[in-house]
């Protein structure tokens, strides 16, 4: 009953947007601003987009403000990130795919990094899915003076896939998963529990200004990111597409500029692809992406190049020991894993009976690892 509604609603909203075309048409075509189109046709295009979304794109006040931001004020950055997508949304959708995750999920990098890798927020969150030190650690980001992983496309999009999954089992709700991913789940609960509820529109007056915001600009990136053009939005052309990449394993410690071969594969853009290298050096076993046009170049000179000089690094904790947690009102298996540094795949490997609705006073055993 509610698909045959949607059905009749979107056909009515849309004779009624073609009525309304009749007479602005003209404005369309010589204004590209976001008030060249009236209220009626982002209504109309995000109910097109929700169609075929898995999370709601619902059109509020709220974000008729975030498309407005994009299709203004920051028209420039719109156009550098349509380049940058030609780069990393291959392999985002790739790796999304793989975890039967929603499609869209893609533009949660645009809201949070301009699909900058090696992007740094003032709370210290890195990379194009901005993780902190200790979320990173926890999804398997390794970070030392050599390494930063969270700043690699594809490791950091892995562990953002399996963050994403433990928030929606978590909340049940996309919009509430990523209020999480902004502000953090234990604080959301907080939220769920003073709102008697987890409805979105519920809690999301009680939530602070940049949360309130988070999903209003996702929904706005969407549209954008995908209707660019109507509004003039051109690409600007990334250095080189990620169709025109492939990926080399090294077997021992390798400097970028060692293996540099210009034109074809001058530096800059090697640490473009692989902005993961904080010092420009590759260890052994790392896996690095080169432009495939010069991969047998650099084979040959990987293959001589004079092995790098590593820094000390200490990447792994040297002590640990087990502990109880007893569960409270208004824990959940994600707000313990973060408090305790470790992942809600950790905590079920380590609790074999544990329930997934968590029983008030009953004990969890944790593995807590210290430096």
């Amino acid at each position: 009953m509610q698909h045959r509604f949607l059905s009749v609603f979107h056909t009515a909203l849309s004779l009624i947007f073609s009525c309304l075309c009749l007479f602005v048409a003209p404005t369309f075509a010589a204004d590209t601003t976001f008030r060249a189109h009236p209220e009626l046709y982002y209504e109309y295009q995000l109910a097109l987009l929700d169609t075929r979304a898995t999370i709601n794109l619902e059109f509020t006040p709220r974000v008729k403000h975030y498309l407005e931001e994009y299709i203004d004020r920051r028209r420039g950055q719109v156009s550098q990130m349509l380049g940058l997508g030609e780069l990393y949304f291959p392999l985002f959708d790739s790796i999304i795919s793989r975890h039967g995750l929603p499609k869209e999920l893609r533009y949660l990098a645009v809201v949070e990094s301009a699909l900058n890798p090696r992007a740094v927020s003032r709370s210290q969150a890195v990379g194009l899915w901005q993780f902190k030190l200790n979320s990173g650690i926890i999804y398997g980001l390794t970070v030392d003076s050599v390494v930063d992983l969270r700043m690699d496309p594809t490791a950091s999009t892995e562990a953002a896939c399996l963050y994403l999954k433990d928030l929606y089992a978590t909340f049940g709700d996309w919009h509430l998963a990523l209020t999480a991913y902004n502000m953090g789940p234990t604080a959301l609960q907080a939220v769920i529990s003073r709102a008697k509820s987890k409805r979105f529109r519920d809690i999301a007056p009680l939530l602070p200004e940049a949360a309130q915001n988070y999903v209003p600009a996702f929904i706005a990136a969407n549209y954008v990111m995908q209707h660019a053009a109507t509004h003039g939005i051109r690409s600007t052309p990334a250095p080189i597409a990620h169709a025109q990449t492939v990926t080399i394993r090294l077997d021992r410690p390798l400097s970028l500029t060692s293996i540099a071969v210009p034109p074809a594969a001058p530096l800059e853009l090697l640490s473009l692809l692989n902005p993961q290298l904080v010092k420009g050096i590759a260890p052994a076993g790392h896996t690095l992406r080169i432009p495939r046009v010069a991969s047998r170049d650099i084979a040959q000179r990987a293959a001589v190049a004079p092995v790098a000089q590593l820094p000390d690094v200490v990447t792994k904790p040297v002590a640990q020991h087990w502990t109880n947690h007893t569960v409270r009102p208004g824990d959940s298996l994600i707000g313990i894993a973060q408090r305790y540094g470790c992942s809600v795949a950790d905590i079920l490997d380590w609790n074999a009976n544990i329930e997934s609705k968590l029983r008030v006073g009953s004990s969890i055993k944790i593995c807590v690892y210290r430096n």
